[in-house]
């Protein structure tokens, strides 16, 4: 699915650059704001998420930076241990399609819809 739909509008997605790159400006652009945000990798969605505290930019980057936690950070959180939800991208390969939300309440809702009408790669479900 090339072009998910949201209400009947398309979602637009924009490449990321490459890693050692600044981010683009439309990705700056996202700085406390709350929104939605889907991530493709070639044409495969992998991942949807959401940003309900005005971190949309953070939550979005954090996806395509290297980070390690402690192994116990997520235990009992998910439902296979191989999908860590600090999961990250390759830059160069992504894309990421996004939606700036009122509040964050729609963010959340705004989410859990799309996840549930796409089913993305990696998106597990949570406690």
């Amino acid at each position: 699915m090339s072009d998910p739909k949201r209400r009947g509008m398309t979602w637009n997605f924009h490449p990321l650059g490459k890693r050692g790159e600044l981010y683009p400006r439309w990705l700056q652009d996202l700085i406390g704001k709350h929104g939605i945000y889907i991530i493709k990798e070639g044409s495969t969605i992998v991942y949807i998420g959401e940003s309900h505290k005005g971190r949309l930019y953070g939550t979005i980057t954090r996806h395509f930076q290297r980070w390690t936690r402690s192994k116990d950070y997520h235990k009992g959180q998910y439902v296979e241990a191989t999908n860590d939800p600090g999961l990250t991208y390759d830059r160069a390969a992504c894309s990421v399609a996004y939606y700036v939300t009122e509040t964050g309440g729609d963010a959340i809702k705004m989410q859990d819809r799309a996840i549930a009408q796409l089913e993305p790669r990696d998106n597990v479900k949570g406690k």
